[in-house]
C-alpha cells in the first residue's frame, strides 16, 4: 500500500463504457445525466480518460493498495499447503476537499439512479436505463476506469473496471470538510505512459 499527498500525483476518472460520453451531476437537481449542460462532470468517457474534465481536483491524498486474494489448499498426507492465488484485489481511496455534492449524490443515488457500478450507454435525468444495479456478471464495460499519474514522471498506474465500494465525509479541528471515495477492482492493473483507452479483454476479468 503506498499513499500520496495530492501536490504529487493526478487522479483521472473514466467511464469503462464505451457507449458513454460521461458521467454528470446536476448542479441545482443533483440528477445524474450524461449530458453536461449545467452539471459536473464526475467521470469522463473510455476514449479519453485522461482529459482534463476528468481530473479529480483539489485532491488531498491518494492511497493506493495493491494485493491478491489467495486460498489455501490442504491435501491429504501432505503437510506443506497449496496457496493458491484466486485473484488480483486493487484498492484505490481518494480524498479531496468537499466542494459540491458529486460524490456524495454518485454514492446515495439521486432517487432513480445509484452509480457505483457504472452504467454501460447514456442515461438522462430521472431515468434508470443502462445503470448497472451491482446484481450482474461483470462484463467488460462494468464500473470505472481510474489513471493515477506521478506529477514528476511519465509512469502512470491504470486500474481498470473499479466499482465504488464505499463513501465517507470527515471535518477535521480546521473545520475543513474533506470527503473520501473508494475504488476496488479485481483486474489486474498496468502501467503505461500514456492514457489508456482499450477494453477490457474477457479473459482479465
Amino acid at each position: 500500500m503506498v499513499y500520496y499527498l495530492g501536490r504529487d500525483v493526478k487522479a483521472y476518472i473514466a467511464n469503462e463504457s464505451s457507449d458513454s460520453t460521461g458521467t454528470y451531476v446536476h448542479d441545482t437537481t443533483l440528477a445524474i445525466q450524461s449530458a453536461g449542460t449545467g452539471a459536473t462532470k464526475f467521470a469522463g468517457a473510455r476514449s479519453a480518460p485522461m482529459d482534463s474534465a476528468c481530473q479529480v481536483t483539489d485532491m488531498t491524498g491518494i492511497d493506493v493498495g495493491l494485493g491478491a486474494t489467495d486460498e489455501d489448499v490442504a491435501y491429504i498426507g501432505q503437510r506443506t499447503a497449496l496457496k493458491a492465488e484466486i485473484k488480483k484485489e486493487t484498492t484505490v481511496s481518494i480524498t479531496k476537499k468537499k466542494g459540491n455534492a458529486v460524490w456524495s449524490t454518485i454514492w446515495n443515488g439521486d432517487g432513480t439512479n445509484t452509480l457505483r457500478w457504472g452504467h454501460y450507454g447514456d442515461i438522462g435525468a430521472g431515468s434508470d436505463a443502462n445503470v448497472y444495479s451491482g446484481l450482474e456478471k461483470p462484463t467488460t464495460e462494468y464500473g470505472y476506469r481510474l489513471h493515477v499519474q506521478l506529477k514528476s514522471g511519465t509512469e502512470i498506474l491504470c486500474i481498470q473496471n473499479c466499482t465504488i465500494t464505499s463513501y465517507s465525509v470527515s471535518v477535521n479541528a480546521d473545520g475543513i470538510t474533506e470527503e473520501t471515495i473508494e475504488f476496488t477492482s479485481h483486474v489486474t492493473p498496468r502501467i503505461v505512459a500514456a492514457a489508456y483507452t482499450t477494453v477490457t479483454g474477457s479473459t482479465e476479468l
